[in-house]
C-alpha cells in the first residue's frame, strides 16, 4: 500500500515580495480611481437620457 503525504508550500520570500508589490499597486490604483468614479454618480440620470435608457435596460 502507498503512503500518501501532503505537501505543504511554503511561498518563498520572493513570491511574498511579488504579492505585497501586486497589492500595494492594486490600493494605489483604486485610491487614484476613488474620485473619477465617485463623480459618475450625479451623472448617471443624464447619461440615461442621453443613451435613451430606461429602468429596465
Amino acid at each position: 500500500m502507498e503512503q500518501i503525504t501532503e505537501r505543504h508550500l511554503i511561498p518563498s520570500s520572493a513570491s511574498r515580495f511579488a504579492a505585497s508589490i501586486l497589492t500595494a499597486l492594486v490600493f494605489v490604483v483604486a485610491l487614484n480611481l476613488r474620485a473619477p468614479l465617485a463623480s459618475v454618480g450625479p451623472l448617471l440620470p443624464r447619461i440615461g437620457a442621453s443613451e435613451h435608457l430606461n429602468a429596465t435596460m
